[in-house]
């Protein structure tokens, strides 16, 4: 099996080295770039390829939401599953994260299980 290569995306320092953490125990061979905004994040997409994204949905500049739908818009990067990672558990956050094109959803606070169990479902389909 391929080495999994993820993108996440977080602008709490804390919070990016809990996932990391997380996604080490369940994936240790996992390679993982970790960025604290969208605009980062943008750059990144552009000149890697990942397995997975998994980002944040409040954070300052751009949130969550505007970079889905900014990777939906690129040929090449539109089909890369992406996870939101939210505390945000309200239906209308959820349905319209599902509109935009979400592939699935992980609410704060989680476990390393929820969260290694999310990445290995999306990255199977």
């Amino acid at each position: 099996m391929k080495k999994l290569k993820v993108l996440v995306i977080d602008d709490v320092a804390e919070m990016r080295l809990l996932i990391k953490s997380f996604l080490k125990m369940s994936f240790p061979d996992i390679e993982m770039d970790l960025v604290s905004s969208g605009k980062d994040a943008l750059s990144k997409i552009q000149v890697n390829t990942y397995d997975v994204v998994l980002c944040d949905w409040e954070m300052p500049e751009m949130n969550g939401d505007e970079i889905l739908k900014w990777m939906k818009e690129q040929d090449g990067i539109k089909d890369i599953p992406f996870i939101m990672v939210t505390a945000h558990n309200e239906k209308e956050y959820i349905l319209n994260a599902m509109k935009l094109g979400v592939t699935d959803y992980i609410i704060k606070p989680f476990t390393a299980e929820i969260i290694g169990n999310k990445i290995s479902g999306v990255v199977k389909k």
